[in-house]
């Protein structure tokens, strides 16, 4: 048994390919390692997980806290792991491997894919706190109800979770060596960061794997898993959003949209969708706030994409306006940064962006380029309304800084989000 996992361990005969080296990922990791809470990772479909847990490997054995022997990886993907199928033989495995090759060692145990495993979180439990032996536990997983609910409930107060995205724009550039200027910005922007799309030769190659890594989304993550009998419908919804992306919508609204289209359907079927979508991290939802009443106001939001090479290359797009892309890669950046979003209004305007960190806010504006003194004046003028001491900015892709506005800081997109 051993023998036909060793080529996916690190202590395996083969070298691991580890991929470029998310560091800002690994940063926020590294602090976190050294007790026995359970590290969760999450994020959609081929955003890195796996690659992420190899480098934390790896940081492992450079950094001497483990030996090779005493970390064990699990991969739900992989055939050669198909006879763990429930929490019973996944608890069998892992106690074998311990007193086979670590008995009187701490354990590093990770497990990629952990939602593929019945009942995954009772083994998982029972090993964090299981005081006779040292396990420190690593798992992933692609959906973001991975702990919700009753799971919740029973790991409560032992986890502690991590969002993994697509790349970065800094990261875009360690990738292809570029310097941060407007070119690199919109092509980054447009074109996306999902990692497995730089090692494809063509425009054409990477479109037609944006293409199918979207539809195994839908069919893997989504229909499979909740049973949906209408695609053509979710497929509708999916190519609204894309299309839409930052526009105000009302549940109702799309349900209203699509039905004029000739799908049938009603606004708690469109509901029902929207989270699934949400779950998969395929899309992301900003509520609309009251920002003088400081309230989350009910009924439209907006939606915006986890990688924009959804929307670029996607053939139905029937504009592929830069705003919106600029508006989209601000969002994506906001909450890479670990802020909470949200959609702001105020005396009849509207602020892209209210973020909110560690009793912190951030009033965000992100606008194309500012061409003339009524843009100027709608970007800035908006923010100025808001009458508090909280940082606000305007990020936009003008080729000059228009430096401080009353107060007002104008950043270029590519010297503020890397």
């Amino acid at each position: 048994m051993f023998d036909s996992i060793s080529k996916y361990q690190v202590w395996g005969d083969k070298p691991h390919d580890t991929g470029f080296r998310r560091d800002s990922a690994i940063k926020s990791i590294i602090p976190k390692i050294g007790n026995r809470l359970i590290k969760v990772i999450c994020g959609q479909r081929r955003c890195g997980k796996s690659f992420l847990m190899r480098q934390i490997m790896n940081m492992l054995i450079e950094e001497k806290i483990s030996d090779k022997l005493s970390i064990l990886y699990i991969n739900m993907e992989y055939n050669a792991f198909g006879f763990i199928k429930n929490h019973e033989d996944l608890y069998n495995f892992v106690s074998l491997f311990k007193e086979s090759f670590s008995k009187n060692k701490k354990c590093f145990l990770f497990i990629d894919e952990v939602q593929k495993i019945d009942g995954w979180e009772k083994c998982v439990n029972s090993l964090a706190q299981d005081f006779t032996e040292e396990w420190e536990i690593f798992v992933s997983g692609s959906n973001a109800s991975l702990l919700s609910g009753e799971l919740a409930t029973l790991l409560s107060g032992r986890y502690i979770s991590f969002t993994l995205f697509p790349f970065s724009y800094s990261e875009f550039l360690g990738i292809t060596e570029g310097a941060p200027n407007v070119e690199s910005f919109s092509q980054y922007m447009q074109s996306g960061g999902m990692p497995e799309c730089f090692k494809l030769p063509d425009s054409e190659t990477i479109s037609h794997y944006i293409s199918n890594l979207r539809d195994s989304i839908i069919l893997r993550d989504i229909v499979d898993r909740h049973q949906v009998r209408d695609i053509r419908l979710l497929d509708q919804l999916i190519e609204l959003i894309i299309d839409s992306v930052g526009s105000y919508f009302s549940v109702n609204k799309l349900a209203n949209v699509i039905s004029s289209n000739g799908i049938k359907t009603n606004s708690v079927t469109v509901g029902n969708y929207l989270e699934y979508l949400k779950d998969v991290f395929f899309i992301h939802e900003v509520p609309r706030y009251d920002v003088a009443g400081k309230k989350i106001l009910t009924g439209e939001r907006k939606f915006y994409i986890n990688d924009p090479s959804f929307r670029y290359y996607s053939t139905l797009i029937r504009e592929n306006t830069p705003g919106k892309y600029l508006e989209n890669a601000v969002l994506l950046h906001l909450l890479r940064e670990g802020y909470t979003v949200q959609a702001g209004s105020i005396s009849g305007k509207e602020i892209d962006f209210v973020a909110k960190k560690n009793n912190s806010i951030l009033y965000v504006q992100a606008a194309y380029i500012l061409n003339d003194e009524k843009v100027v004046s709608r970007e800035f003028g908006n923010l100025q309304i808001i009458k508090n001491n909280y940082p606000k900015i305007v990020v936009t892709l003008d080729p000059v800084s228009f430096g401080n506005i009353n107060g007002i800081e104008h950043f270029q997109a590519w010297e503020w989000v890397k």
